[in-house]
């Protein structure tokens, strides 16, 4: 009987932390006493929403594009300063419907005090992240504020809604002067 030999990987850790999503990592739950002690660089500081339990998620929550923290680290914290707790969502590695899923049960927990959503800006899968927020209100009724944010050359830029529509329609986007 033939013997199966692990793979080597002869990868640098640094490289493989790279490109290791915080989505399949498991994250530890984030005391915010401790947070100004964070390595906002390193991805499994923060819980993936996706790894979460749904009655974990409770208060004001930020759930940010996974690499947010690590590319524009100061909009990232100012952000988490508002924020009872920090998630990590990639919809690189996440359909957009299992996201929609997750946090449509979370908003049937009634925990939720507000929701915030932010990306880095010009990344077509975080541009979903902001979608999420559309389609929870038109399928669920709530009363939870959510907001959405992207960062775009270290700025922090609130998303109106329309903006949001308007970015799924590019037939409309056409047709403007």
């Amino acid at each position: 009987m033939k013997t199966v030999q692990p793979i080597k990987n002869d990868l640098p850790v640094s490289f493989l932390n790279l490109f290791s999503s915080g989505c399949q990592k498991t994250g530890f739950r984030l005391y915010w006493q401790q947070r100004e002690e964070l390595h906002m660089e390193d991805r499994s500081a923060f819980p993936a929403l996706m790894e979460t339990n749904v009655y974990a998620v409770r208060g004001k929550v930020l759930v940010v594009g996974t690499c947010l923290p690590q590319v524009w680290p100061e909009a990232f914290r100012r952000l988490a300063a508002e924020a009872d707790q920090v998630y990590t969502l990639c919809l690189e590695a996440t359909h957009i419907n299992m996201a929609i899923t997750k946090l449509s049960a979370v908003f049937g927990t009634g925990q939720l005090e507000k929701l915030v959503f932010a990306s880095v800006d010009r990344s077509p899968h975080c541009t979903q992240l902001h979608y999420i927020k559309h389609e929870i209100e038109r399928t669920l009724p709530h009363h939870v504020p959510v907001e959405s944010y992207v960062v775009s050359g270290g700025v922090l830029i609130p998303v109106p809604d329309r903006a949001i529509e308007l970015s799924k329609s590019l037939a409309r986007l056409a047709s403007l002067p």
